[in-house]
């Protein structure tokens, strides 16, 4: 017998009120369902467009890939009882998803009203000035975090995004995403960098930030629990807790050969971006022919030798490493032989990660 499925509900969290609503948790916990039902009663109760979908880059709204994002067989009972039948189906054509009704004998679509509008953040700037939905109510931004990389002044794109749609009224943005990387610029911008990584399974906080005009914005986070119905048996060895639980998803990356007392420290030096800081070292074995380049978090000091892409006027500071320096053209090519290493997979996801999102390889020689 199939066991009950408990997944995830959106009561606790709407009960703050908050503007900015953010969902964290393992993958398929209910989060997107539940903001999806959410939704869909909102549209249902105005009977026009009161949803936007915002995913990251254009091929990410392509009909291939989204038109399924409502088609969820729990929604479709849910619409056919709440219409009476007149909608069975939701259909997705030219960027807006509508209610419709599918007639099987006749193989004929029959679309009702559109309730959802789909954008693509990339795409911000085309949609300032003929971009106008009187009935919004909700903001769904999917898969916001990401271990690849993020836009350019990613947050503030979608700040400005959301005021566009909203216009002068108010409603609901709610950002949803598994727990990919701890990198993050919306961490950042929205000043819960060091809290988040920290969050407990169930654990809800809030956040009251001030605008440009001193009104006050409330932010609420939900690291969502894990439902306790049966986990996933596709999963297992070291990725079933990162998969079937509450970890952040991690992969495997190499490691110290032995103890980090057991090298010779030849040359170091700092790599900060947002903020995170990694110190990292050239190492030298003092009993074998190894060479290394370790990397570890810089939680207690930073080095006067520098990579950061913010400006300084000290030449100690550059945003990649520097040529002119011989040890950091050993440090390049010991990179280049996969000699990078980490005290853990955790550290290695974060530095890789930031890596990845900073504006040129630090890596490559300037």
């Amino acid at each position: 017998m199939a066991k009950k499925m408990d997944f995830y509900r959106l009561d606790r969290l709407l009960e703050n009120n908050a503007t900015w609503n953010i969902l964290l948790g393992e993958r398929a916990n209910g989060k997107s369902y539940a903001v999806k039902e959410y939704a869909i009663n909102e549209a249902l109760k105005e009977g026009n467009i009161t949803c936007a979908l915002i995913r990251r880059l254009d091929e990410d709204i392509k009909a291939s890939v989204i038109s399924a994002y409502f088609n969820d067989a729990g929604l479709i009972e849910m619409i056919k009882k709440k219409t009476d039948g007149r909608y069975n189906c939701i259909h997705y054509y030219q960027r807006k998803f509508y209610f419709a009704h599918y007639d099987s004998e006749t193989d004929k679509l029959t679309k009702g009203f559109p309730f959802c509008v789909v954008f693509a953040l990339a795409n911000a700037e085309r949609y300032k000035s003929s971009t106008v939905f009187p009935t919004l109510k909700t903001v769904i931004f999917e898969e916001f975090t990401t271990e690849k990389y993020y836009l350019t002044n990613e947050a503030s794109k979608l700040m400005n995004m959301c005021s566009t749609l909203f216009r002068l009224n108010t409603g609901r943005v709610f950002m949803i995403a598994n727990k990919i990387s701890r990198v993050c610029p919306y961490f950042q911008e929205f000043g819960f960098q060091k809290g988040v990584p920290k969050m407990k399974e169930g654990q809800l906080d809030t956040y009251t930030l001030k605008t440009l005009d001193g009104d006050d914005v409330k932010i609420a986070v939900e690291m969502c629990a894990s439902p306790k119905h049966a986990k996933s048996g596709m999963f297992f060895g070291k990725n079933a807790k990162v998969i079937n639980g509450s970890e952040w998803e991690v992969h495997e990356h190499p490691h110290l050969y032995g103890k980090l007392s057991d090298y010779d420290k030849l040359y170091e030096l700092s790599l900060e971006h947002m903020e995170f800081t990694f110190n990292i070292l050239l190492l030298a074995h003092k009993t074998k022919d190894h060479l290394c380049v370790f990397v570890y978090p810089a939680k207690i000091k930073k080095c006067d030798r520098l990579i950061t892409e913010e400006y300084s006027t000290s030449n100690m500071v550059t945003p990649a490493l520097d040529s002119r320096i011989k040890a950091e053209v050993f440090i390049q090519e010991l990179i280049e032989r996969n000699k990078l290493v980490y005290p853990s997979n955790l550290i290695g996801e974060d530095f890789n990660t930031v890596i990845n999102n900073m504006k040129q390889n630090p890596f490559n020689l300037i």
